[in-house]
């Protein structure tokens, strides 16, 4: 748009009044936009950086008017920004920010056409006045949202970052056993360290190429709460990909592996995690905890890359596995032929392990193995023909051999002869 010099000097008269009048515009914007926003606090300290953000506002405009400022050189003013960041820490959203702009880009418009429509009694002139005006109030207000916008989320961040911080310092604290302040450290967590706890161990399978799973470990986390019946669990960050957690439980929960499994299943693809048994308060915070590590220590052993590991199936087998060569050998003296490693023993193998981990239910083994009920008795009928005796003879030990096989493979199992 073009603007001859009488143009460009009413335009400069038109922002010179503005800024003359910065001190009645000041309270004038603000009414108009808390008429308008009802969620905006207007009394107190509030108040008081909203009318210095509305004066410096209005003198940054009119100043870049007056002085044919280019668009590129136009910044946000201090006050501006002081606003952004208060209001960011009052919880309002950074969309009700730029609608308050906007609302003020709409009271500062219409003042503008006034104060034009004075400066000229010519209608044509008064309206290229308040077109040239317009537009260039459009930009000031657009480049000014984008850096109030920039200093709204850094602040948000910070604020985040040093919630986080303070969380993940309180819960270091616990595990470490340093005195803690319980009360305070259950505001600054938001969770209640009396009651009765799950701590699971979450994190994202990556593929080759190094991208994570394209849900978090945190969504696990939330999936395992919710198939516990649980609420939201107080999450900390690990490592890449990591999340620790501790899940709030009813006395009467029961930590059902296969349910939670197929929530993880469902809720984040390519997620695993490790479970802890439930326990009560500080001290139980801190042993579920450690049985979710010896849970993740098992599972990344394992050449099965299980989905769902909890610490109840897998306590013996760090007793069990202390010396891997007795257990190799008390591996073959139990399963004989069944210690075999290849894909037909390992299929007879898991059936085994998996209806004695069923309590001997074929139901919730087929469930688990995805097969037939029928196929279960098939497999357990040829696996008794390999160890020539019954399953429920020498149970426990049986049970034993078939733990070290199911978790560590192929370091207990015996090499097939060539055919």
């Amino acid at each position: 748009m073009t603007t001859d010099a009488a143009q460009l000097e009413r335009l400069r008269e038109l922002a010179r009044g503005l800024g003359r009048e910065v001190d009645a515009a000041g309270p004038a914007g603000v009414a108009h936009v808390v008429e308008r926003y009802r969620g905006l606090e207007s009394t107190g300290e509030a108040r008081d950086i909203a009318l210095a953000a509305v004066r410096a506002n209005v003198v940054a405009f009119a100043e870049a008017v007056e002085h044919d400022m280019p668009a590129e050189r136009w910044e946000a003013p201090l006050m501006a920004l002081v606003h952004a960041r208060r209001l960011a820490r009052a919880g309002i959203g950074l969309d009700d920010i730029l609608r308050l702009y906007r609302f003020g880009q709409e009271w500062l418009f219409e003042r503008v056409s006034q104060l034009a429509r004075e400066e000229t009694d010519d209608p044509a002139c008064a309206a290229a006045l308040i077109e040239q005006a317009g537009l260039l109030l459009f930009r000031y207000i657009d480049a000014v949202c984008v850096r109030v916008a920039a200093e709204y989320e850094a602040e948000r961040e910070a604020m985040v970052r040093g919630a986080l911080a303070r969380r993940e310092g309180v819960v270091r604290a616990l595990l470490a056993g340093e005195p803690v302040d319980i009360a305070a450290a259950e505001a600054t967590l938001g969770y209640r360290l009396s009651g009765r706890h799950v701590a699971v161990l979450c994190w994202t399978q990556r593929r080759r190429d190094g991208v994570a799973a394209e849900t978090g470990a945190e969504d696990a986390a939330r999936a395992l709460a919710g198939a516990l019946g649980a609420g939201r669990p107080l999450v900390v960050s690990e490592h890449a990909g990591s999340v620790g957690a501790w899940i709030a439980v009813a006395e009467a929960t029961r930590v059902d592996r296969v349910a939670l499994e197929d929530a993880l299943r469902e809720a984040t693809p390519g997620a695993r995690a490790a479970i802890g048994t439930a326990r009560t308060g500080i001290d139980g915070f801190r042993r579920s905890r450690r049985e979710a590590e010896h849970a993740r220590a098992v599972a990344l052993a394992s050449a099965r890359e299980p989905l769902c590991v909890a610490y109840g199936d897998v306590a013996l087998v760090g007793l069990l596995a202390a010396d891997v060569e007795s257990a190799r050998r008390f591996v073959a003296d139990q399963l004989g032929d069944l210690a075999r490693d290849d894909s037909a023993h390992d299929t007879l193998r898991r059936t085994v392990f998996e209806v004695f981990r069923a309590g001997g239910s074929h139901k919730v083994a087929a469930h688990v193995l995805h097969v037939h009920r029928n196929t279960i008795a098939h497999r357990l009928a040829r696996a008794e023909e390999i160890l020539a005796r019954p399953l429920d003879r020498e149970r426990q030990e049986l049970e034993a051999a078939l733990l070290l096989a199911h978790w560590l493979g192929s370091r207990v199992l015996s090499t097939p002869p060539d055919d």
